[in-house]
């Protein structure tokens, strides 16, 4: 199946997960994965996928290659941009739940003179 890394339907193919036409909550709960990769800059832990759309949806983006691992347990959305920031944010992710950016990546986000991203 020919799909654009950007659509926000699982793209399940015949006989694998029912699509997004025939689950309405799954078009719903994807947008939500999608937002929330988004606020995170392109990346999102498992635990938050599994949170918001169960195990076996989760593994299927893996599996499908909707996601691409980036360190264990983090994704990022294959397609969106890499940005340098995303490394910091799987670090945090990793850590949780006391995991946060700080630093130069926080000082850039901040608008910070002389920082990436300012």
């Amino acid at each position: 199946m020919d799909t654009h890394p950007t659509d926000r339907t699982l793209g399940a193919d015949a006989g694998d997960i029912e699509s997004a036409e025939t689950e309405p909550e799954s078009d719903t709960s994807m947008s939500c994965a999608y937002d929330l990769a988004e606020q995170q800059h392109g990346v999102i832990g498992r635990f938050q996928l599994v949170d918001i759309l169960g195990a076996g949806r989760a593994d299927h983006l893996l599996r499908i290659g909707r996601l691409e691992p980036v360190v264990r347990g983090i994704w990022r959305v294959r397609g969106g941009a890499v940005l340098p920031e995303q490394p910091a944010f799987a670090a945090a992710l990793r850590a949780r739940p006391q995991g946060c950016v700080t630093g130069p990546v926080a000082l850039g986000l901040y608008a910070v003179p002389g920082f990436v991203g300012a």
